[in-house]
Parts: structure tokens; C-alpha cells; sequence
């Protein structure tokens, strides 16, 4: 859940705990793991929170109870009170992220304490950041909103980001410490970026109004004046489709291209490493299926 945060740290994930610290690829709880897919997103901002009496998911999936829906149960009878919008008056930030975790092979060579992992994954990850109060609420309560329509909004500011890049990996892993309680593992992680896929638009000053549309009633116009800003448009297509964005995904060129690394380093604590060691023919083993520390603290250097 949560782009993979609630599985990144563990030792039962193998690859997919790569993107936070490399040198988990080592002293994994397996010997060989594959990955053939999997998604994750997660959404953070500052402005809005849910305060609808279902949850979020069961809105999303189309499960909410019947009591909160209409007649004949086809939609949700929504309320603006449904979104409780912070008054504090702070910019606006919003985050939504999320990434496909391709095809992905794990090696743990348990008695040489070397780990190698290759793969690849797909990113998308946009922002909306330094927003005005007035910018929020446009995209919470929509410009069809009676409170926001004619109105002249002065001295707005936002930026807004856009990037999707596929990324090629290759890591390895090596145990440099085991004595008694004290261990540590190191690794490092070499990536190849791709992407045709980048928009920005910022803006420090400018101003906006929403006017009804003239040939449709039920659409809006936001009218922008006066605006001071810069725009990126990095992108190798010239409509906004879904296959923009998926078939990123196989690609192997791009209009950006380049390379990136990670580093990591990982201690952990065994207090009672005796119990997870063997002899056997007079040669001691640990246990390479279960862990075994009290904690363990983890750096690292990403992207």
C-alpha cells in the first residue's frame, strides 16, 4: 500500500524494496526472487481531507452502503461537506505518484553475502505546489462552484509538474560485517532513464476568472490575464491520450535519456544471534530464513 511503503523496508520483499535502500538486495530471506508485476500510488497534499461518513476506498470501488446513495442506487447523493478544505490559509501542495513494477529478478548468494538484482519500473509523479488558496478551491469544489464563478482572482502563483520515465536497474549488495550482534550490508544500484513524457508550467504572478461558456451550459471557461510564467513542454505527442503514458512503459529511447545511482548502507542489531546458528560437519551457519535483529537502521542516497 502507499507506493510500496508498507512492504519497502522488509526482508520477505526482495526487489521491491530496492527503491528505498540498495542494499537490501543482500541477506534477503530468499534465495531467488522474481517479480512479475505490481502498482502502487499514493496521493499526499495539504489542503483537503476526506470527511464523508463511508471511506475513500469504498467511494473509489463503488461499494458505498446504499443508505448514501440515490433511488434506484446508480451514484452516491454527494455533499460538499464530504471534503473538509483547510482555512489556514497556506499554499496549496499536492502530490500523486505512483509507479508499475515490471518484470524483476533477485539473486541472494547466502554463502558468498552477495545479493544481485535486475528490473525495471515506470513513474509517473506530478505536483501542484506553491498554489493559491483560490487554485484549490477551484479543483476541490469545481469551477461550476456558484461561490467562484465572475469573480476576479488577483495575485495567484502555482507550479505544476509532470514527469513519466521508465527506468531500467541493476544492483548488487555484499555483507561487510557479521560478528556476534553487530551486522552490515552495503549496496549500490545503477540505473538508465527514459523519458518523452515532461510538462511544467509556473507561474509567480498572474490572475483568473471563471465565466460560463457561452455554447455550453454546463462547461465552464477559466479566463487568465495578466500572466507572468514559464512553460516546458517536453513531450513527443501532440494529444493527450492514455497510450501516451502506457507506452512509455516498453520504451528503450526517448527525448530525455541518461543515467542515475543509488547507494545504501543497512546495520542491524542481533542480541541473540545464538539462537539462529547451526554446525554443521563443525562449521557454523545462520539461519537464513527468519530475521533476526532487535532493529536495524538503514541511509541511503536515491536517485
Amino acid at each position: 500500500s502507499q507506493n510500496f511503503l508498507g512492504l519497502a523496508g522488509s526482508n520477505y520483499s526482495g526487489t521491491n524494496s530496492l527503491a528505498t535502500n540498495p542494499a537490501n538486495v543482500v541477506d534477503t530471506r530468499q534465495r531467488i526472487f522474481i517479480n512479475l508485476a505490481g502498482a502502487g500510488i499514493d496521493f499526499q497534499n495539504n489542503y483537503v481531507r476526506w470527511n464523508a461518513p463511508f471511506s475513500l476506498f469504498s467511494f473509489v470501488t463503488r461499494t458505498t452502503p446504499n443508505k448514501f446513495r440515490n433511488a434506484d442506487g446508480s451514484k452516491v447523493m454527494w455533499k460538499p461537506s464530504y471534503l473538509n478544505v483547510s482555512e489556514s490559509g497556506r499554499d496549496l501542495s499536492i502530490y500523486a505518484n505512483g509507479e508499475a513494477k515490471g518484470p524483476a529478478i533477485g539473486l541472494d548468494i547466502k554463502k558468498w553475502g552477495l545479493g544481485l538484482a535486475v528490473g525495471v519500473r515506470y513513474r509517473f509523479m506530478n505536483s501542484l505546489t506553491k498554489a493559491s488558496d483560490e487554485i484549490g478551491k477551484a479543483i476541490i469544489k469545481g469551477t461550476k462552484s456558484v461561490e467562484l464563478i465572475g469573480n476576479n482572482y488577483v495575485n495567484e502563483h502555482g507550479y505544476l509538474n509532470s514527469s513519466f520515465i521508465n527506468e531500467f536497474y541493476g544492483s548488487i549488495g555484499k555483507v561487510i560485517v557479521e560478528e556476534e550482534s553487530k551486522f552490515i550490508k552495503i549496496g549500490a544500484t545503477g540505473k538508465y532513464f527514459v523519458s518523452s513524457n515532461y510538462n511544467h508550467i509556473g507561474s509567480k504572478n498572474f490572475e483568473f476568472t471563471i465565466i460560463p461558456n457561452l455554447n455550453d451550459n454546463l462547461r465552464q471557461d477559466i479566463e487568465l490575464k495578466n500572466a507572468q510564467a514559464t512553460l516546458t513542454d517536453a513531450s513527443s505527442f501532440n494529444s493527450l491520450q492514455a497510450s501516451n503514458f502506457t507506452s512509455q512503459m516498453t520504451e528503450l529511447t526517448g527525448i530525455g535519456k541518461g543515467f542515475g545511482g543509488e547507494l545504501g548502507i543497512i546495520y542491524e542489531y542481533r542480541p541473540d544471534f545464538q539462537e539462529y546458528t547451526r554446525n554443521n560437519n563443525r562449521k557454523q551457519f545462520t539461519n537464513p530464513t527468519q530475521n533476526k535483529y532487535l532493529y536495524k537502521i538503514g541511509f541511503s542516497l536515491i536517485d
